[in-house]
Order: C-alpha cells, then sequence, then structure tokens
C-alpha cells in the first residue's frame, strides 16, 4: 500500500509540474503577443529635422500702379477750337501748345483794355504836372492849401484809375492767353476729348497728360509689419494680369497708423518700363533676416490651446507647444523645439500625444 501511495504521488508530482511548465509557455506566448499587439499598433509616421538657420520674411500687398503725376488739361475761357496739335500717345513738354480757341472777342478786349491804359496814363500825368505847378505856386504864396489839398486828391483818383486800367489789361491779356491750351506738365497724352471745330467752356477737360516716367504704388501694411519697412528697401512688384515683373523701392513709409484701420501707409516708386498705370498688382517685400529653429509649416498645427508641433521621442508622438516666428515660403521659425528634433510632417491625422509612432525608412 505504501508503494502505491508513492507512486500515485509521483504522478500528481509531475502533472503539477508540467502544468506549471504550460502555464510559463501560456504567459510567455501572452507577453509575446502583447508585445508584437504593441509593435503592430505603432504609427508610421514621416519626419523632418528642426535645424537652425537663417529666414527672410516676406510681405506680399496688392495695390494699383499709378502715374507719378497725371493732370486733365482744361480750358479756362470758351471758344471754339481752330487749332488742335495733341495726339493720344504723343509726348509733350511743360508748356507745349496742344490747342487754340478762336480769340477774336478777346483780342478786340485786349485792345480795349490797352486803349483804357493809355488814357488813365494821360489822365494821370495831367494831373500830377498841375498839382506840382500849383505846389511851386504855394511855395511863392500865390496859392492856398485848400487848393493844394483839391489838386493832390485829383492826381491820386487819377492814379488810382490808371492803376485800375493796367489791372484790366493783365486780365484781357491773361484771358486771351488762356485761348492758347498748353500742357502743364511733361508727359505722355493719354486721351483727348475734343476735336477741330467744337465748342468747349471753361472748366471743360480736353486732354488728359501722364508723367509715365516713374510709377507709384501705395499699399498698406499691418501694425506688426510698418516698423520694419524703411525708405529705400527694395520691393518686388508683379502685374496681376501680365505678370510683369519689376523692381521698385520705398519711397515713403507712413510713421503712422491710420487710426480707423490700424495700417500704415507705404508708398512704392516702380520703373515704369514695360508696366500699364492702373494696373493692378502684388508687391513683396523682404525684411530684416532673422536666426532660430526652421521648421516645415505643414508640420505646424493650429489648436484651442495654440501652435503646436509633435516630435519624435523615444518611439513616441510628444505634442510641443511653439511659438511662430519669421516664415519663408514653406518653412517658418519656431520656438518650443530644439535643433535636431525629430519633427513628424505626414501621418499628423492618425496620431496623438503620446502615440506609439515608427519613423518611415526614407525619413530616418
Amino acid at each position: 500500500m505504501a508503494s502505491k501511495g508513492l507512486i500515485i504521488t509521483g504522478v500528481v508530482l509531475v502533472g503539477l509540474a508540467g502544468l506549471g511548465v504550460w502555464r510559463g509557455m501560456e504567459a510567455t506566448k501572452r507577453s509575446q503577443s502583447a508585445a508584437d499587439q504593441v509593435e503592430s499598433s505603432s504609427m508610421l509616421v514621416g519626419v523632418a529635422k528642426a535645424e537652425r538657420g537663417t529666414l527672410r520674411e516676406t510681405v506680399i500687398v496688392s495695390g494699383v500702379l499709378r502715374p507719378l503725376n497725371e493732370v486733365d488739361v482744361v480750358a479756362d475761357v470758351p471758344g471754339r477750337v481752330v487749332s488742335l496739335s495733341g495726339e493720344i500717345g504723343q509726348t509733350v513738354h511743360a508748356g507745349e501748345v496742344l490747342a487754340r480757341l478762336e480769340a477774336d472777342e478777346l483780342s478786340a478786349g485786349l485792345a480795349q483794355a490797352k486803349g483804357a491804359v493809355a488814357a488813365a496814363t494821360a489822365g494821370r500825368d495831367a494831373a500830377v504836372r498841375q498839382r506840382d505847378a500849383m505846389a511851386r505856386l504855394a511855395e511863392a504864396g500865390g496859392v492856398g492849401d485848400v487848393q493844394i489839398a483839391g489838386l493832390k486828391d485829383q492826381a491820386a483818383g487819377a492814379e488810382a484809375q490808371l492803376q485800375q486800367a493796367l489791372a484790366g489789361l493783365a486780365l484781357a491779356e491773361s484771358r486771351l492767353a488762356d485761348a492758347t491750351i498748353k500742357s502743364p506738365i511733361t508727359g505722355t497724352i493719354t486721351d483727348r476729348t475734343t476735336g477741330m471745330g467744337r465748342m468747349v467752356g471753361p472748366g471743360a477737360p480736353l486732354f488728359h497728360v501722364m508723367d509715365l516716367s516713374v510709377l507709384e504704388m501705395e499699399i498698406l501694411v499691418d501694425e506688426r509689419v510698418a516698423p520694419l519697412v524703411r525708405a529705400g528697401m527694395p520691393v518686388e512688384v508683379q502685374t496681376a494680369a501680365g505678370g510683369v515683373s519689376a523692381t521698385g523701392t520705398v519711397r515713403v513709409s507712413s510713421p503712422a497708423l491710420d487710426p480707423r484701420t490700424h495700417k500704415a501707409k507705404v508708398i512704392v516708386s516702380v520703373p515704369a518700363e514695360g508696366l500699364v498705370p492702373y494696373a493692378t498688382a502684388s508687391a513683396r517685400l523682404v525684411l530684416d533676416a532673422k536666426e532660430g529653429v526652421i521648421v516645415p509649416r505643414r508640420a505646424v498645427m493650429a489648436t484651442d490651446a495654440g501652435d503646436s508641433v509633435f516630435a519624435v521621442r523615444d518611439n513616441a508622438a510628444r505634442r510641443v507647444q511653439v511659438t511662430l516666428g519669421v516664415a519663408e515660403g514653406d518653412r517658418i521659425q519656431v520656438d518650443g523645439v530644439n535643433d535636431g528634433d525629430a519633427i513628424v510632417i505626414e501621418g499628423l491625422d492618425q496620431i496623438s500625444d503620446g502615440s506609439a509612432v515608427e519613423v518611415a525608412p526614407e525619413a530616418k
């Protein structure tokens, strides 16, 4: 009986040992399975290295190219056009005659004014001679003070009449000169609204002249950019329609912001060659260069908590809050990450803070 009991006990012990081995193997399998599951749950992401470098911030704003100077040439007196020399596209100089108006009445008025001046001059001279003669008699005691005073008043009145006649002559000469239409500036005739034989009235525009040697572009920049814009700064200008490019310079930068828009006015001078006045264009200002840690723009995510990126650390994606700096093209400077950090740029929509990730081979 004792022998039989020993046999049973041995069998039980062997069974228990086998059970322990089986359980150990099962635990190992479960651990391996869990490890395999963790490995299989890692997200494949593409990364780019954060690198320290220098970027130049650029600002692009739109505006309209305008001539440096332009003017409507108008008639100051009414009349019929009897001579016409200005044509559209013609280059003219300041003071050059563009048209003449019929001036018979104005010429007659000038002749009449000259006659009035001659008569007033003769009257003034006679009054002065008489006054001076009486003054000499007064010195000898031949006339009284009252007579002398009257003659002085007559001479003064004659002088006043002469001055009035001279003013009339100046007006008549000016009106006759106004019948000759001249360009007030040097430039190019871009429009003509009259023709031979047509009647024109005072203030009627006859020609439009533009100075096309230099064009100007007025742009508005926000309060962050305004302090960085300086006179003489180069500006790349490109027309919206034709795509014509030119390099201009900042001529004037307002030192103050508009109280309504909180923007500053900047005037850019642009060489006119190849450009058309009143064309819409964009102005690209290149501001000061700054150094910092640079990442691709597509790595930056905007959230309610602020801007952030994902950095890969210990095979996990870690969300890092960043402060944005200078941007140029598809790159941007950020504060919050280190030079050399692996920043996620592909697979961002599949990860969250702490996600297990694996870097794509081509990005390692």
